[in-house]
């Protein structure tokens, strides 16, 4: 009874929300979390146009008359620029706010360079560089209509972490950004909110580098569960948002500690992760 409640009380906050919003523009929304934030937009705003940049489309999103996948490899800058333009063209006949949604990124586990340099350096473009030139490139329509932007973190951000070094050491970037922005749009009415997610259910393991899952299937959370806690926080205007309760903690002991100490016990337990 009071789950249900609360789930009604979610429902009704995000309604209210995202009446006001007339378009998302979403990184990498073919799948895992990217693809639950679009699907729980859509539950409780249908009118919604939904922008999708990305290189992959889904069967799926035939059902979704309000969607638009625009094919764009993100690592590319000139298909960027070409991705925004069309956008903008779009956006023209569309009114409300705009909630720009960074979500796509991947990871590499192993040794550094493993598994390779090239693959470091595309993390790098992807994790880092496209997040930052797809909110410049929307800041201005941002500034103009009011808004919000949601960026996809981690919770490897919290502390340095050998084995995924490059990994965690692309979403500390994308968190000292997303507070830094936050502070800096807040007076003009966009709220910033930096998401960080633990383990989850998605192709991240595979895309690092992993045969299968590492962790038990118990162990984490679904993209459906992160995509609903990112979005009522998002509502709730919170600026930083850790999902789960024993990844709050740890991310919080992480903060406490040495930075020196917390590398050497996230390397350990890193370290007893194998990818094959």
């Amino acid at each position: 009874m009071l789950r249900m409640k609360f789930l009604r009380k979610s429902e009704n906050l995000l309604k209210e929300y995202f009446n006001s919003y007339g378009a998302v523009v979403i990184s990498g929304a073919s799948s895992g979390i990217g693809k639950a934030i679009m699907e729980e937009i859509f539950s409780v705003e249908d009118k919604i146009v939904v922008f999708n940049l990305s290189r992959h489309s889904d069967a799926s999103f035939e059902k979704y008359s309000n969607l638009i996948h625009i094919r764009c490899d993100l690592t590319d800058q000139e298909q960027v620029v070409r991705a925004h333009e069309l956008i903008m063209e779009k956006l023209g006949g569309i009114r409300g706010k705009i909630l720009l949604v960074n979500n796509s990124g991947f990871g590499g586990y192993g040794l550094f360079p493993a598994p390779n340099i090239e693959h470091n350096l595309s993390m790098i473009d992807l994790n880092i560089r496209a997040l930052t030139h797809l909110t410049g490139l929307f800041l201005p329509e941002l500034k103009k209509r009011g808004g919000a932007v949601l960026n996809v973190c981690s919770t490897a951000a919290w502390q340095a972490c050998p084995h995924l070094n490059v990994y965690a050491a692309t979403k500390a970037y994308v968190m000292s950004f997303s507070l830094a922005l936050g502070v800096e749009l807040r007076p003009l009415g966009i709220d910033v909110l930096c998401l960080c997610p633990g383990p989850t259910s998605t192709n991240f393991f595979k895309a690092a580098g992993f045969n299968k899952r590492p962790l038990p299937n118990s162990f984490g959370h679904t993209a459906r569960q992160v995509a609903n806690s990112a979005l009522i926080s998002l509502a709730k205007q919170k600026r930083l948002k850790v999902v789960g309760i024993l990844n709050s903690i740890s991310a919080r002991m992480a903060g406490f500690l040495p930075k020196s100490l917390s590398t050497i016990i996230s390397g350990w337990i890193l370290s007893k992760i194998r990818a094959n």
